[in-house]
């Protein structure tokens, strides 16, 4: 389904009856990414899916956002569709949106539930140091390429030698990307409101367990489920255990 919300069409999809839950997906998913989570959760609850700005059917901001902007929109979403202090579920850069959501808007939501939130600063100030310097060199590098060819090994360069895969395939939101990936919440975590329940992947190598951890430690009244042998994809993965963590 399709609706507008504040001038872009979203696409939509809610199942079930019943307690309102509102699911986000991760940076490049859609509806479909969490599709066997709403079906699962759907049997219990009034699940809405949605695909985030920018992603799956929806359409992009003319503009870069930053989280306060995704905030906004779905402070607008939730009235628009009357959804009654859900319960948020949110995957990755879903669960950044979330916690800045929840930080913003406490009032709007019962409960948040991260898995595998991105929002505690990496510990990678000399990786990012070194990022910098080499992205510098890199442009001085192939200034003079034609244009194709300089296409082609800035491809090369991200994916093989940073391996920043998710600025690789942003897009048209690689400045959203860029504005977002900066933004951290190690000091705000302790002003959340709301009961917050997080799930994280043993072997997630992408946003790592520590990670959890620390937001376990600066969340009040929130606790840490951590789930030997599983890794970042642990929603889309294993959709029917993470329904039953969420159920019990």
């Amino acid at each position: 389904m399709l609706t507008t919300i504040n001038g872009l069409k979203i696409d939509y999809s809610q199942k079930g009856n019943g307690e309102d839950l509102l699911l986000l997906h991760g940076w490049g998913g859609s509806i479909e990414s969490l599709a066997p989570l709403q079906e699962e959760l759907s049997k219990f609850y009034k699940v809405t899916n949605i695909s985030l700005p920018g992603f799956g059917e929806s359409e992009a901001p003319e503009k870069a956002w930053e989280l306060k902007d995704y905030a906004l929109f779905l402070e607008d979403l939730i009235l628009k569709l009357k959804l009654k202090r859900p319960t948020v579920v949110a995957h990755s850069f879903g669960g950044k949106i979330s916690i800045k959501f929840a930080l913003e808007f406490p009032e709007l939501i019962s409960r948040l539930v991260l898995v595998a939130a991105s929002g505690i600063k990496p510990k990678n100030s000399v990786k990012k140091f070194i990022f910098g310097a080499a992205a510098k060199t890199f442009g001085l590098l192939t200034s003079l390429l034609p244009k194709k060819s300089k296409e082609k090994a800035k491809e090369f360069f991200y994916k093989y030698i940073v391996r920043e895969r998710d600025y690789l395939n942003a897009g048209a939101l690689k400045e959203t990307f860029k504005k977002i990936v900066n933004e951290h919440f190690d000091q705000e975590l302790t002003q959340i409101k709301v009961p917050t329940f997080i799930i994280w992947g043993e072997k997630d190598t992408y946003v790592p367990i520590w990670m959890g951890v620390r937001m376990r430690t600066l969340i009040p009244n929130s606790r840490l489920e951590m789930i030997e042998g599983e890794t970042h994809g642990l929603p889309i993965h294993n959709p029917k255990l993470v329904a039953k963590l969420i159920l019990n």
